[in-house]
């Protein structure tokens, strides 16, 4: 029996939108045409960690240069020898035991981009974890599909943030300053509150340094996807 004419008209109205990410399709492939600006704009909100390519985008570190990698590869070895570098629960056992070396060659060579694509390549995540419940208990749920850069970038920026500091200290420089590293159609206002704020390198090293795994007390870097990070005056 032939389908109506208006449900022919309909299928041919629709056109595919082949929307893709490294986390998978965000969008149905089949979609109406007044669809395709709202999914462009929400690809473009999506954390403003993907390029147009779909590819993880690094946040733009003004002062990693060599010096600052020498600096930020004495503060990994000081929680090596410590025994206190962080180990994100998220990783499987694999991920476990790659993550030290994988770190190490990400500060001294790669950025966090090149850290969130090897351990979404490699599989270094687990896919289910336990989430607390407020009234007590524990539910398993799935791990975001972003958990990788989340990683990436909160402890490669940590990281730089440690080595940076030093080298500030280092070369006699009394601040460093906040600021977006990463562009954000809709900031959150704390952390547009940072940019621009000066902060004392001694301070915020020692901050960061007894914070390992936990939100430093002064706030900065103030959580991943936040797309701040400092630099040099």
């Amino acid at each position: 029996m032939d389908e109506p004419v208006p449900r022919r008209k309909a299928r041919r109205a629709q056109l595919s939108l082949n929307v893709k990410s490294n986390h998978g399709w965000l969008f149905p492939r089949t979609a109406w045409k007044p669809q395709v600006r709202p999914a462009i704009d929400a690809i473009s909100a999506f954390g403003n960690t993907l390029d147009v390519q779909g590819k993880t985008m690094s946040l733009a570190y003004k002062n990693l240069d060599s010096k600052t990698r020498t600096h930020m590869a004495a503060e990994l070895a000081i929680d090596q020898a410590r025994g206190n570098l962080y180990v994100s629960p998220r990783l499987n056992d694999q991920g476990v035991r790659a993550w030290p070396a994988l770190i190490e060659e990400a500060i001294t060579t790669h950025d966090d981009a090149w850290l969130s694509a090897e351990i979404r390549n490699r599989n270094l995540l687990k896919t289910r974890e336990e989430r607390r419940n407020p009234k007590g208990g524990t539910t398993p749920v799935q791990v975001p599909v972003n958990a990788h850069e989340t990683l990436a970038e909160g402890e490669f920026n940590r990281f730089y943030a440690r080595g940076l500091c030093l080298r500030a200290i280092q070369e006699g420089n009394p601040n460093i300053v906040a600021y977006r590293a990463r562009h954000s159609e809709h900031p959150r206002s704390e952390s547009e509150a940072m940019v621009g704020r000066a902060f004392a390198p001694e301070a915020l090293l020692n901050d960061l340094r007894s914070s390992v795994g936990v939100e430093p007390a002064l706030g900065l870097p103030p959580g991943p996807n936040s797309g701040l990070s400092i630099r040099l005056p």
